[in-house]
């Protein structure tokens, strides 16, 4: 029996295709410890604008020392907690991480102690003096509430932390 040959030609064409998608996790936000940060970044927002507002307007040529600590600690804490959302929102790894790394707690708890102690310090002075205005009387609750929210969100993060 007769054998036949045949060659068989093959031929392979690679495309590279070059995309980029940014996914948003949109589930971090849907979380406890993402709208918790969300609220973090509102109120830090609102008690820095207040502030600078507050100095922009009536607080040219006084100098009070629990005002200029509530603008500095509200700018801070609303810089570092956007670029954490930023973070957990572009990345699902940072998203699961963070929350685990012990960074995240003490950061929490620390900034929450320092937007507390800064509110209730310009509420105090802003509060007893009638001819203080209000956009300071505004940061310094919003600062409140913001340590508050803080605080309890260090708590969460530290109760994750142990866990895992």
């Amino acid at each position: 029996m007769p054998t036949a040959t045949v060659q068989v030609r093959q031929t392979t064409t690679t495309t590279t295709a070059r995309s980029s998608v940014i996914v948003i996790n949109t589930g971090y936000l849907s979380s406890k410890l993402g709208l918790l940060k969300f609220l973090i970044m509102i109120f830090s927002l609102i008690a820095f604008i207040m502030a600078l507002m507050h100095f922009d307007n009536y607080n040219r040529e006084v100098n009070i020392d629990s005002d200029r600590f509530l603008l500095l600690v509200s700018f801070a804490d609303w810089v570092t907690v956007t670029l954490m959302l930023i973070a957990a929102l572009l990345s699902l790894g940072s998203a699961t991480i963070l929350p685990k790394a012990s960074f995240d707690f003490i950061f929490h708890f620390i900034l929450g102690i320092l937007m507390l102690i800064a509110g209730l310090w310009a509420a105090a002075t802003a509060f007893a003096d009638p001819q203080r205005n209000t956009y300071i009387q505004a940061a310094s609750v919003c600062a409140a509430i913001c340590g508050i929210i803080q605080i309890v969100h260090g708590i969460f993060s530290y109760r994750l932390c142990i866990t895992n």
